[in-house]
């Protein structure tokens, strides 16, 4: 089940690469999704993380509908359960394809996504090529258009700062530059995209958008890795900011700059989390020593509310604090 033809360099192997775990109520949708889609030159790496459910059932089910697509399929097994991020590394190393594209299990794409992707980027030469997100929640749809950014600079400096989603998934990206640059996610599940993507974007000559077709992100998913606060994802994310620290010191201040800014409102929001959902002292008090780690003229670009929250490092006044802002907040509503 892994024959497939890559040998047409106009039409490209594009592989797609789905993590699967805990996913069998999005699961078909997302298969039919990938399976129906209008370009012909894909390969499928499914990669199960031991997942507890019937997801693999599901998904092998819902093959058996698309018999043209079935040599197509790959599903790799991990033998022990190891996040998303060592995934993610699986399904790359895995690739065959000259281009990548991460489409996460309880998403789903439109039909012509990929098909539309491949052609501008080869009326590009892109290394990398973004959709359009639409972001469905319960009772609405959000969509999210990217902005056509010049440059790669440009693109990463929005991405770092946090001006735009840091999605690793719904680009399509030539898989070369993984390899040639030694990039693979570093250890975390949480931040896995922008810990990957800042670094592809560095070593990226040429992007290119496609905004009239797009990737559905679900939203409803509370068993994803942003469902919920913990320590260890936060420290993941700390993980994340200390490595593309080291990575762009000495090399681009504005991206680095950039990484500063998110880094602040990054550590607002995680303080906050932690005091609103029973967080240690002791981690409260790690968040508030990374402050320290911030440009002064950095931080002053921050927005007055944050800035000020900053600045308390006593658990009980910062908690405080935020049920300050939040009766604000509820009173300008009223």
């Amino acid at each position: 089940m892994n024959t497939v033809n890559n040998s047409n360099s106009c039409c490209p192997l594009v592989s797609l690469l789905v993590p699967i775990y805990g996913v069998e109520r999005y699961i078909a949708r997302c298969a039919h999704s990938l399976f129906e889609q209008t370009y012909e030159n894909i390969e499928y790496v499914f990669v199960d993380d031991c997942t507890p459910d019937n997801s693999i059932k599901l998904l092998l089910n819902v093959l058996k509908g698309y018999p043209s697509r079935q040599n197509q399929v790959r599903i790799i097994r991990h033998e022990q359960n190891k996040g998303l991020g060592e995934v993610r590394n699986t399904a790359i190393e895995a690739a065959m394809g000259e281009f990548v594209m991460h489409v996460d299990s309880d998403d789903y794409i439109d039909k012509d996504c990929v098909r539309l992707c491949v052609e501008k980027q080869q009326q590009t030469n892109a290394d990398i090529i973004s959709v359009g997100i639409v972001k469905k929640y319960p009772m609405k749809e959000i969509t999210v258009n990217v902005p056509k950014y010049k440059t790669p600079t440009d693109l990463n400096i929005a991405v770092l700062r946090h001006d735009i989603p840091n999605n690793i998934w719904g680009r399509l990206i030539r898989k070369s530059l993984y390899i040639k640059n030694q990039i693979k996610v570093e250890n975390v599940n949480m931040s896995e995209d922008i810990n990957v993507l800042a670094r592809l974007l560095f070593y990226t000559n040429k992007i290119a958008f496609v905004n009239d077709v797009f990737y559905f992100y679900e939203c409803s998913n509370t068993n994803s890795y942003t469902g919920t606060f913990s320590e260890t994802k936060c420290n993941q994310s700390l993980q994340t900011f200390d490595l593309l620290r080291l990575f762009f010191k000495g090399k681009d201040e504005k991206l680095l700059n950039a990484l500063y800014f998110r880094m602040g409102n990054s550590l607002f929001d995680m303080s906050k989390n932690c005091v609103r959902n029973g967080g240690s002292k002791a981690f409260f008090l790690k968040l508030s020593k990374y402050t320290h780690l911030i440009p002064q003229d950095v931080f002053n670009k921050l927005t007055l509310p944050v800035r000020l929250g900053l600045q308390l490092r006593n658990y009980r006044m910062f908690r405080t604090y935020i049920y300050i802002l939040i009766m604000i907040k509820n009173f300008i509503r009223i």
